[in-house]
């Protein structure tokens, strides 16, 4: 059986046969008192995952966290599937460009993050049971380009762009004639967590009240805070903190690919950033494109599914 499943900094997207799903990027230490109802062991301890570990969160923003947790990140997303029992799986997943070839840090056997990656997610234990699986590992945002070239087609000439914006990195893919062009092709670490931070050290200084990277991420999806269960509409501050941004990101894009992306027959935009850009889209030049399916997050793990 395979399962797709998409580790973001934000949310874990996942695909089956059957269907699509997410739920939150968080893990927590349980509290005594929840430990026999929700936790879940995981190398000597007890974790909640997802929305119950939202709260208490621990920080997602880096490889670090990645690799330490993949694994319990996978097992719920096995769990919610419904393919526990499943002994042979065959997980697809991916893994930044910004991590896949950078030295190992780890498990010194392995020559790069991407086989280290592999290994850490192809086997492990949770609750004293042992999950070994077929791992399929893709570059961030291959499978979103899949996905958009399912439905759009393939270019058979001249050069395309995918810009996936996630959480924590910024994908951007370059292909030519068809084929991904590794040479050009980047990552970076500005993600929406740059959004996030800024928005969430403003709430602070307003409201005084301190919250985590996963809730200021819904304030950010929401536009709006709840306080004192009084409703504050939250449009004109995220406006200001989203263009910022905005200009930040295009304005290193034009320095890095300027000609290529002057160039390229689309610039397709995609991963849960989308959702923020889209609303841009009138100011962007016209080759810049969005996938008509929308559910954005989910465009790796569809793509992902089908590679």
């Amino acid at each position: 059986m395979k399962i797709s499943i998409d580790i973001g900094y934000g949310h874990t997207k996942v695909k089956t046969e059957e269907k699509e799903f997410k739920f939150p990027t968080a893990v927590a230490l349980a509290k005594t008192q929840m430990i026999e109802t929700s936790s879940t062991l995981f190398e000597g301890k007890k974790y909640l995952v997802g929305e119950e570990a939202l709260r208490s969160a621990i920080m997602t923003r880096d490889y670090a966290f990645l690799y330490k947790y993949s694994p319990l990140l996978i097992f719920e997303a096995i769990r919610l599937a419904g393919c526990l029992n499943e002994k042979e799986l065959e997980i697809h997943t991916g893994l930044s460009l910004y991590d896949l070839e950078k030295k190992a840090e780890f498990n010194a056997e392995c020559v790069n993050r991407k086989e280290e990656f592999k290994k850490r997610v192809g086997s492990f234990v949770v609750n004293d049971e042992q999950y070994k699986h077929k791992i399929v590992l893709f570059a961030q945002g291959q499978g979103s380009w899949s996905d958009f070239c399912s439905e759009h087609g393939y270019l058979d000439k001249g050069y395309e762009v995918l810009i996936d914006i996630g959480y924590r990195t910024n994908d951007i893919l370059v292909f030519k004639d068809g084929s991904p062009n590794k040479a050009v092709s980047q990552a970076d670490d500005k993600g929406i967590n740059i959004i996030v931070a800024e928005l969430r050290t403003i709430l602070n200084k307003q409201y005084d009240i301190t919250l985590t990277e996963q809730e200021v991420s819904e304030i950010l999806k929401e536009k709006s805070i709840s306080i004192y269960g009084a409703e504050k509409d939250l449009s004109n501050i995220i406006s200001g903190v989203v263009d910022n941004y905005i200009d930040t990101i295009f304005s290193h894009l034009k320095a890095e690919f300027g000609s290529i992306l002057k160039s390229s027959k689309r610039v397709i935009i995609s991963g849960g950033g989308a959702y923020i850009l889209k609303e841009y889209k009138d100011i962007f030049p016209s080759n810049i494109v969005f996938n008509h399916k929308g559910m954005y997050e989910f465009s790796n793990v569809r793509g992902y599914f089908n590679g």
